[in-house]
């Protein structure tokens, strides 16, 4: 029997295979069912038909039926597990295939979360706009002329809120759907004009009064890139927005540019704000992810952004990554090569 299955192109299948001869013994199993068991913690080695069933609490399947596909909660896991009989001249035996799709359902579930906590937001910001809105017209003549300001200025800071939140909400479909093409525009990028807009939009909606760091530039005038000029602009806008929260009052916030081997721009945004303990680090990327110091500040952030604008970059083919100590600082870095663009859309998480 083993002689004629192809252990090869066994071992190309992603999903755990194997096949039990008549008795209920494994004759042949690819490299991804050894794993899932042991993963499991059950001794592969030692698995029989019986065990599966066992294990899976599945009953054999009938001879009428040659073939069934159920999906059962195993192992802690949701499993899909595919069954088929062969019984051949030259084949006597049952096929089992099984995909883990816990983390489908998770991410399902989180996302999920995720899209009804930024409904939740998108109704308060409006309920506040309007609430603002209606003062000003309402009681226009009777409300001083600084007070006005200040409401106007509430109001524009509800509008960025807003903005942004159905920006990563866009961004955040198109890259998990894995379907299409993102709209990408190469062209001839300066860094300093982009820096200069990134900090007026800083300065318009959080007032430098207001702003916890205080920026600093260090970038040549005509340094320019070759990219995506809509995806730069959010990956540089969303790092200096959190050195400016997460930062101590009138403390510095650095950003520098420099071309290295004319082959790529790296720009980098330093703080002596908070810092990241060590224990958070490797989750700064993950969807969904915000420190327990960010959890309690009043920066409504959703911790995807960072997510989002690591994907985008991956898309131009440009990276991110950063150094941080609690207490002294954070240090991102991008690195924006020169006109260089992926053709596909980055592959699904967890696919």
């Amino acid at each position: 029997m083993t002689d004629n299955i192809d252990s090869v192109l066994l071992d190309t299948i992603t999903k755990a295979v194997a096949f039990f001869d008549s008795e209920g013994f494994v004759v042949r199993a690819n490299r991804a069912w050894d794993f899932f068991w042991a993963s499991c913690s059950k001794p592969v080695e030692l698995l029989v038909y019986a065990d599966l069933l066992t294990w899976t609490g599945l009953s054999d399947i009938g001879e009428e039926e040659m073939q069934e596909t159920v999906e059962v909660r195993a192992c802690d896991r949701d499993l899909i597990i595919m069954r088929c009989k062969f019984n051949t001249e030259e084949i006597n035996g049952t096929m089992v295939e099984i995909e883990d799709v816990s983390h489908i359902k998770s991410r399902s579930l989180y996302l999920a979360r995720i899209n009804s906590d930024v409904a939740g937001k998108l109704r308060t910001h409006i309920a506040a706009m309007e609430n603002v809105l209606s003062l000003l017209i309402d009681y226009g003549d009777t409300v001083p002329r600084n007070e006005a300001a200040g409401l106007l200025g509430e109001t524009r800071q509800e509008v960025w809120r807003l903005t942004r939140l159905l920006d990563m909400m866009r961004d955040a479909t198109a890259l998990n759907s894995g379907e299409g093409k993102l709209d990408v525009n190469i062209e001839k990028v300066p860094i300093s004009e982009l820096i200069d807009e990134i900090i007026a939009d800083c300065n318009i909606i959080i007032p430098e009064s207001s702003q916890n760091g205080k920026i600093n530039t260090d970038v040549d005038p005509a340094l320019c890139v070759m990219s995506d000029r809509s995806i730069c602009r959010k990956a540089i806008s969303a790092i200096l927005f959190n050195a400016l929260h997460y930062s101590d009052a009138a403390s510095p916030v650095k950003i520098t540019a420099t071309c290295v081997n004319k082959t790529a721009v790296h720009i980098s945004v330093e703080d002596a704000g908070w810092g990241i303990p060590d224990g958070e680090q490797f989750r700064v990327f993950d969807y969904g992810f915000r420190g327990v110091r960010a959890k309690g500040s009043d920066y409504s952030g959703l911790g995807i952004e960072l997510h989002i604008v690591r994907n985008l970059l991956n898309f131009i083919h440009a990276g991110i990554n950063f150094v941080s100590k609690e207490n002294h600082g954070t240090r991102f870095e991008i690195i924006i090569r020169n006109g260089c663009i992926k053709k596909e859309m980055p592959p699904k998480q967890g696919s």
